[in-house]
């Protein structure tokens, strides 16, 4: 039977045998508080959102206090009547692909068609430029801001301009493969103003053939 949930009642609750155990909100909608066997307390909301049923755990007790929770609540069940579905935006945030995940693809898928010296020098560029920037970084998470950053930190802090170019061009095409993979729907590398670069001279033109 739903009660009303106070302070008294979270702290007085008894842990089940084993398990866990419910206690529910009379006043919002699916809001209660969850006790385990060990006696944690948290509390959380049931839902449906487009036919499945979820259960959000909004935090812990004493961490959460009751009105905090309720309040959460009560936000939360808006959402839910708007359409919204926070367990599983949850749930596709922590599936989202990172910078790291794409690399590990691409080089996988990608790389191995390059020339061996082309695979070294692309190598270097994701394992001691980009990735220790932004391989933890959500695909979605990484903008023009970070990209331009990055550019600029190679250019000024390391002094080379041309790997800067090299690594934003790097970015880009490995973004260019996330959107054909549908891990991402924009390339945050495209239209970064690259710095400028020296045209070989007529010698080496033609020493390179």
């Amino acid at each position: 039977m739903a009660e009303r949930l106070t302070d008294a009642l979270v702290r007085k609750a008894l842990p089940p045998a084993r398990g866990q155990t419910f206690i529910w909100g009379a006043d919002v909608r699916g809001f209660g508080l969850r006790v385990t066997s060990g006696g944690a307390r948290s509390f959380v909301i049931d839902y449906r959102a487009k036919g499945r049923a979820r259960r959000f755990t909004l935090g812990s007790y004493p961490d959460w206090s009751v009105q905090a929770a309720r309040l959460a609540a009560k936000d939360l069940k808006r959402e839910v009547d708007l359409g919204g579905d926070p367990m599983g935006d949850r749930h596709n945030e922590r599936a989202a692909p990172t910078l790291q995940d794409l690399w590990d693809r691409c080089e996988l898928e990608h790389l191995p068609h390059k020339a061996p010296r082309s695979q070294a020098d692309e190598r270097s560029i994701w394992e001691k430029i980009i990735l220790p920037r932004l391989g933890k970084l959500k695909l979605s998470d990484i903008d023009h801001a970070a990209v331009d950053a990055l550019h600029r930190d190679i250019t000024t802090i390391r002094g080379t301009p041309v790997r800067a170019n090299r690594t934003v061009e790097t970015l880009r095409k490995a973004f260019n493969l996330a959107i054909r993979w549908n891990w991402c729907e924009r390339n945050p590398a495209s239209g970064v103003r690259r710095n400028p670069e020296e045209p070989p001279s007529a010698f080496g033109a033609r020493c390179a053939y």
